[in-house]
């Protein structure tokens, strides 16, 4: 926060602009006569206009803040941390004395935390400053904003409903300031001129190189492994030059390589998994962002290049310098697609249907402006300083020399470029080399072992089309091992997931995280009076329990002093004492309450302790308090839960007779309390129903984020899984986790005296019947989910774990198998699910890997730094080498260490401040060691004092639940103190093994038996 500065000169400079052109009565202001900006934190929306206005004026996102601006004032409606940043601004304008006419007068409203009904008097003040600024004559206001998506944040909200209260009219605003926003300044015009060449630099040398590296060796490579290898680049800007530091370098969006006669030319292509074709026209781009400034570079490369090739791209290169001349100041936007249109009738009129339905569009903060794109009908006026994607192609050509079927037949041609144009005449600023001899390659055919050739496409156009690289370069390049390929990608995503956080908490002014629906203890209340004490007391010196007002009246010095039960964390019982434990400032789980910093400096009660004479008093008051703080704690959830929850649309019932449909199958959780009942799965037009007893559960489609399709093999069950966005009520239970199952056999067999021989004739009949209960129930789940992506036109794919990458694990104190699926890593046999999805997670630390020990644990941190860890442990070490591969191909970093991690302090470090957590280096203090370090020897004592984060027994447990909470059902975590651990359990037996060795003449038992 201390480092967010913003430029006074540079905001003043701007704003002046800006309202230079509303005084000027520039395009898109109209009768407007006011305007607001409103950057919305809970829409994740990447080209948020709104945060680029901002980003324009303040250099920084500030996301929950409201700009409102008339012809005379501006008003910033802010948190009181931003507001501190913003002061300067306010100070500066009233010391300045070259200020212009048009320049509004600064005014900050600050907001309270927690107080909804503030910002709604806020609002309604800005409003009211509004009617108050129009001029005689004018009675209803006009708003100009600039539209966003769905926004859900309170601030959001206020400002919705005030509009709706008050009348004012509103509309788009966004062309106005895109106006103001594609004439660039000097410093915007630097900046733009940093990003063409960081992107100049990635595709003359990373892209180029290592194309011809792949078309050199004939490595089959896919088109989007070959951009991924280059996206790596930005996550560690210093590869692309020593000059450039993290934070400030991105792209614009994943490189884009096409080949093989599938191209695709608009701004959205993507790279495919296509391999590279070695052969015709291979089409690379490549966008680069400083400081938010966006640039773009494309260029097209031939190999073995035909006439066809050649007409097509000399062709396009005379586009080019004819778009060039076209853009000029003052001409319009839609001349320079009539001139190359021009061009094109006049040199090759039949290639005409295959060019591009536009030149480009307009560059600057954020990829495309949409206002300013190069068209025929675009008739707006182009002025110095603004910047351009010229990009330019044909598509779907036809290479008549290659056979028919060949991929090499259809091919396309595209060149890109960054263009500023200047007071006279338009520059590229990205230099790469178009010309035909720089961008073709000769390869003899394969039946000559494919030896590369110094020249000749054609006889007469050896000089204009020829420039082998490919096979020249140095045949000693060593092919990397497995282990370092893994070693060099693990740093390239230690650096983007740094780089990425970097972005997010320092990028923008963070809004307050502090939950502000928390109760206070202000809100708590037992009795408005003591008229309303119970009237059955019958003494001052004993404990009363009052279950009317959740109230619990304990005795100190003589008087009856009541406290409300949420205000107790447990009770306790031990001899003939009772101790109760209260919730207190500073306290790791202060529960449902929530302390504010002036409380946390005053006096408490910690825990109160009264000592009985009769037995049996004291179990009874130990039963009441129980029993009514489990009742309330219950009652309070299941309220939190309901509402809490997303209001779903209707199921949509297809009332044919041909509905998909599993009969004789279970759901869980269970939809009564009385255990789990039979019933059928019907899919439906939008979704799921199950049924059974009277009872029914919806899913809809929309709501699954993942499915998920598990065989039985060596498991009992066969499952369908359902992972969903929103939570639904199964039951009386909130969840997001809805399975439905059907099993293959019994999970438990009775047990009788009678003794079954090999092969004999009922157990093999069991046994055969068994297998085809399995195939046919396999079968029927099968085809259920085909028919359910059918239903959904393939909206709803059901994942398959890959069993063969399975590995057993201790999950909530149980020992499971866990197998991977292409989205998400799962348990979906015992309860309770274990569901994760790996786009959530962040890192992964594999603990306890260490030479001696035959066991590993792995922990899952997640992007979402409020959700607690996901641990398994007692993982085999037979599975870590696949475990790491695993991890590496689906980009998630880890980290690998000799011992366990205090994850409660880490996390909480992390939420506290993350931009200084990342600012110091994030997740790198989890780096192993150096080969100089690992080499000398470290003993127990000097690896447990390595770090501050290494696990101890007395770390509490930040995620614990209730103490009175005991059902099974809600996934409490195990107590870290309740017993030993894994590596005391193994020190002792094998201290166990020594002595049986020393006992038996250094044989164990196990070898005496055998």
């Amino acid at each position: 926060m201390a480092d967010v500065i913003v430029k006074s000169k540079t905001f003043f400079a701007r704003l002046g602009a800006l309202y230079q052109h509303w005084m000027d009565g520039g395009e898109g202001w109209g009768d407007k006569s006011a305007f607001a900006v409103f950057h919305d934190s809970t829409v994740d929306d990447v080209g948020s206009k709104a945060g680029y206005v901002q980003i324009w004026l303040l250099g920084w996102e500030f996301p929950d803040t409201l700009m409102v601006g008339t012809r005379t004032d501006l008003y910033f409606l802010t948190s009181s941390r931003k507001a501190k940043i913003l002061e300067p601004l306010l100070e500066e304008q009233k010391a300045r004395s070259d200020r212009k006419p048009c320049e509004p007068t600064l005014h900050l409203l600050r907001r309270s935390k927690g107080s909804g009904e503030d910002d709604s008097v806020n609002c309604r003040t800005l409003l009211q400053h509004v009617k108050d600024s129009l001029p005689e004559g004018i009675d209803t206001p006009l708003l100009g904003d600039i539209p966003q998506a769905e926004m859900k944040g309170k601030l959001a909200a206020a400002w919705t409903a005030a509009l709706d209260e008050s009348g004012v009219a509103t509309e788009d605003v966004t062309l106005p300031f895109a106006w103001c926003m594609a004439m660039k300044d000097t410093s915007e015009l630097k900046l733009v001129r940093t990003a063409a060449s960081i992107s100049s630099t990635v595709l003359r040398k990373h892209l180029v190189p290592d194309m011809e590296e792949v078309i050199d060796k004939e490595v089959p490579t896919t088109h989007a492994d070959l951009a991924a290898r280059v996206d790596a680049l930005f996550a560690d800007p210093q590869k692309i030059s020593p000059k450039l530091v993290k934070g400030v370098v991105d792209r614009c969006y994943t490189p884009i390589i096409q080949s093989g006669g599938e191209y695709d030319l608009r701004p959205s292509a993507e790279s495919n998994d296509k391999n590279l074709h070695f052969g015709g026209a291979i089409i690379c781009a490549i966008g680069a962002q400083y400081r938010s400034y966006s640039s773009n570079v494309c260029r097209t490369f031939f190999i073995n290049p035909s006439s066809s090739h050649q007409v097509a791209y000399n062709l396009l290169l005379g586009v080019h310098a004819t778009c060039l001349e076209a853009m000029k100041p003052g001409k319009k936007l839609g001349d320079v697609m009539r001139a190359a249109k021009a061009h094109i009738e006049k040199e090759n009129p039949a290639l005409l249907p295959n060019f591009v339905r536009n030149c480009g569009f307009s560059l600057g903060i954020g990829y495309r402006e949409g206002k300013f794109v190069l068209t025929e009908k675009n008739n707006r006026e182009i002025r110095a300083g603004m910047v351009f994607n010229l990009c330019i192609g044909f598509n779907n050509l036809v290479a008549e020399e290659a056979p028919d079927g060949s991929k090499a037949r259809v091919f396309a041609v595209m060149v890109a470029d960054t263009v500023i144009v200047g007071e006279s005449k338009a520059e590229v600023i990205t230099k790469n080399a178009m010309d035909a001899e720089s961008v073709s390659y000769i390869l003899e055919d394969k039946v000559a072992k494919s030896r590369p050739v110094k020249s000749q496409i054609i006889a007469e156009q050896a000089e204009k089309m020829t420039k082998s690289r490919l096979r020249e370069r140095d045949a000693d390049l060593a092919k990397q091992s497995a282990e370092e390929k893994l070693r060099d990608h693990q740093k390239a995503l230690a650096a983007k997931i740094q780089l990425e956080n970097l972005r997010k908490y320092q990028g923008s002014v963070e809004s307050s995280t502090q939950d502000e629906t928390a109760t206070t203890p202000a809100d708590i209340m037992t009795y408005a009076s003591t008229t309303n004490f119970p009237n059955d007391i019958r003494s001052v010196y004993s404990i009363h329990i009052d279950p009317e007002h959740e109230a619990v009246l304990l005795p100190i010095y003589g008087k009856l002093v009541p406290f409300h039960i949420k205000t107790i964390k447990n009770v306790t019982k031990a001899d003939n004492c009772l101790r109760i434990n209260f919730l207190y400032p500073g306290s790791h789980a202060n529960g449902p309450i929530s302390f504010t910093n002036e409380e946390l400096a005053q006096t408490f009660v910690r825990e109160l302790t009264y000592q009985f004479g009769d037995p049996t008093a004291l179990n009874n008051i130990y039963r009441l308090i129980g029993e009514l703080k489990k009742r309330v704690t219950a009652r309070e959830k299941e309220a939190q839960e309901k509402k809490s929850l997303v209001r779903q649309e209707r199921l949509i019932v297809d009332r044919t007779a041909r509905v998909p449909k599993l009969s004789n199958v279970f759901i869980r959780p269970h939809i009564t309390g009385r255990g789990r009942a039979p019933g059928n799965l019907e899919a439906h037009r939008n979704g799921l129903r199950f049924s059974a007893k009277g009872q029914q559960v919806d899913i809809l489609y929309k709501n699954v984020k993942h499915g998920v399709f598990q065989q039985a093999k060596k498991e009992v069950l066969v499952v369908l899984h359902f992972h969903l966005h929103d939570a639904i009520m199964v039951g009386k239970k909130k969840t997001v986790d809805v399975q439905v199952y059907a099993e293959v056999m019994e999970g438990s067999e009775r047990l009788d005296n009678v003794k079954k021989r090999w092969g004999d004739v009922d157990e093999i009949e069991d046994e055969q019947r068994q297998r085809r209960l399995l195939n046919k129930l396999n079968e029927n789940f099968n085809r259920f989910a085909q028919s359910v992506e059918h239903i959904t036109d393939g909206e709803l794919e059901f994942d398959i774990p890959f069993r063969e990458l399975g590995f057993t694990g201790v999950h909530h104190r149980a020992n499971v198998f866990l197998q991977p699926t292409v989205h998400c890593l799962v348990q979906l046999i015992e309860v309770p699910f274990f569901l994760v999805t790996l786009s959530d997670i962040a890192i992964v630390s594999l603990e306890r890997v260490q030479f001696r020990l035959r066991n590993f644990d792995m922990v899952l941190v997640f992007k979402d730094f409020d959700r607690a860890p996901a641990t398994i442990m007692q993982i085999p070490v037979e599975h870590l080498d696949r475990m790491k591969q695993w991890l590496n191909s689906c980009n998630i970093k880890f980290y690998q260490g000799p011992s366990n991690m205090q994850w409660n302090r880490i996390m909480k470090t992390i939420r506290e401040d993350p931009a200084d957590f990342f600012q110091g280096g994030g997740w790198s203090f989890l780096e192993a060691p150096s080969d100089e370090e690992e080499e000398e020897d470290i003993d127990d004592e000097e690896f447990e004092e390595d770090s501050e984060f290494e696990a101890d027994d007395d770390d509490e447990d930040e995620y614990e639940e209730d103490d009175f909470d005991e059902e099974e059902e809600e996934y409490e975590e195990e107590d870290e103190e309740s017993g030993e651990d894994w590596d005391e359990l193994e020190k002792k037996a094998e201290r166990a093994d020594r002595k049986a060795k020393h006992k038996h003449g250094g044989f164990s038992d196990e070898e005496l038996s055998d």
